[in-house]
């Protein structure tokens, strides 16, 4: 059964790897030569694979169950929070 703290689990974590990404973004261009951006560019792809693996995996878990689930189900959700 998924709690009110996983639910918080997966919020928070969510939000932190939206910060990653936003960082990696912010970090991109910051370079002194193509070769920089080059490297930065492979890193981000890795960076933002591993984020977006999480990231689903969170919402197969948490979320999505509700979403497909009967509306007798959904209660079940509503009762978490």
């Amino acid at each position: 059964m998924i709690t009110k703290a996983n639910i918080t689990e997966f919020f928070e974590k969510y939000t932190r790897n939206l910060e990653q990404e936003e960082a990696l973004n912010g970090q991109l261009l910051k370079v002194e030569d193509e070769e920089s951006l080059m490297e930065n560019l492979r890193e981000k792809s890795k960076s933002f694979r591993r984020l977006y693996i999480e990231n689903e995996a969170m919402l197969n878990l948490y979320l999505r169950p509700f979403r497909a689930a009967e509306p007798s189900d959904r209660r079940i959700g509503r009762r978490i929070f």
